[in-house]
């Protein structure tokens, strides 16, 4: 879903960005212009601005935890890694 009209960037793509930034340093504050800054975007109406918030105090409280997508990530690399070999398509090969 389509999150800020006015850059077009979606609920994925805010929330890969604000995972990314917690998990480098989860005590952070985070606001949504940095957020925004880090997908090369800039404000424009504000009206992507609340539900961007909600967001990142989602995250914030997911990354505190053993429920944090990145977390779950790593551990599933640290006891397969091959799994993104498995996962992945060889040259010529479709979906």
């Amino acid at each position: 879903m389509i999150i800020c009209q006015c850059n077009v960037i979606t609920e994925q793509d805010f929330e890969s960005v604000v995972v990314d930034l917690l998990s480098d340093a989860p005590d952070q504050t985070l606001t949504p212009g940095r957020v925004i800054r880090a997908l090369n975007a800039r404000r424009q109406c504000s009206g992507c601005l609340p539900a961007l918030n909600n967001m990142i105090d989602g995250c914030k409280k997911r990354c505190g935890n053993e429920n944090c997508p990145r977390k779950a990530m790593q551990a599933t690399l640290q006891a397969d890694p091959n799994t993104l070999e498995a996962n992945t398509l060889e040259e010529g090969e479709f979906v």
